[in-house]
């Protein structure tokens, strides 16, 4: 990439799905505040600029590619944010929209997220347009070939999550937690089972009758794959 060029951003934009016909929609937005607050604690430092919600509704956050891709925690950590705002809203639907490209004006320590502008939100705001408009979970642009990866791989992780029922949902939220990779890459340890049946006062064999049943291996693996996704020279 030319040294002189203007570094590229990818930004992430999220939102409610059908928000305005939530018969609790002040639960769901006081719910979206306490997972993107969870979020920005565990990922914030990954991020050029943190996770945030505008309108009440709507989220956004800030990548930097390193010589021309997400490094394995940036990746990582904006994986997780897609999937950690979908299962801490479950079973509240929301779509995404990821955009790669130029700020146009240089990011400045402390600008809000808000205030920033660019080729990469233009870009992730008709992702996610798009998203909404062909109910899928993510849609990606200006990434290339990976537009078309990203996008599929996480219409099948969010196509899997919807089908899970709130109680599937919450411990599949406990065993994979806020961080569900570990620092160096590749899929961390779960947290034990009687923990969480512990939690929800049942029995171990509850929790793992559960988790097999939602082929939950089968959903990190796919968070591991869409994570790799990020990475790579197609980002450039």
């Amino acid at each position: 990439m030319d040294s002189s060029a203007k570094p590229s951003y990818l930004a992430l934009l999220g939102d409610l799905a059908g928000s305005r016909d939530l018969t609790d929609r002040a639960a769901v937005q006081e719910r979206l505040q306490v997972a993107v607050q969870a979020l920005n604690r565990l990922h914030g430092f990954e991020m050029a600029a943190e996770l945030t919600i505008g309108g009440g509704d709507q989220v956004s956050a800030l990548f930097l590619p390193e010589k021309g891709s997400l490094a394995p925690p940036a990746a990582c950590a904006a994986t997780e944010l897609v999937l950690g705002l979908g299962l801490r809203l479950a079973p509240t639907r929301l779509c995404f929209g990821l955009g790669h490209g130029a700020l146009s004006v240089p990011l400045a320590p402390g600008t809000p997220i808000g205030a920033l502008d660019g080729p990469c939100f233009h870009l992730a705001h008709e992702a996610l347009l798009e998203a909404k408009r062909r109910d899928l979970f993510l849609t990606a642009r200006g990434l290339g070939p990976k537009d078309p990866l990203l996008t599929g791989v996480f219409a099948l992780l969010g196509t899997q999550l919807e089908s899970w029922t709130p109680r599937q949902v919450d411990y599949a939220r406990e065993i994979l937690g806020g961080q569900m990779f570990e620092d160096e890459g590749g899929l961390a340890d779960t947290l034990a089972q009687k923990e969480v049946a512990a939690r929800f006062g049942v029995g171990p064999s509850v929790v793992s009758e559960t988790l097999k049943a939602i082929r939950l291996e089968r959903f990190r693996r796919g968070a591991w794959a869409a994570a790799l996704a990020f990475l790579g020279s197609d980002i450039d």
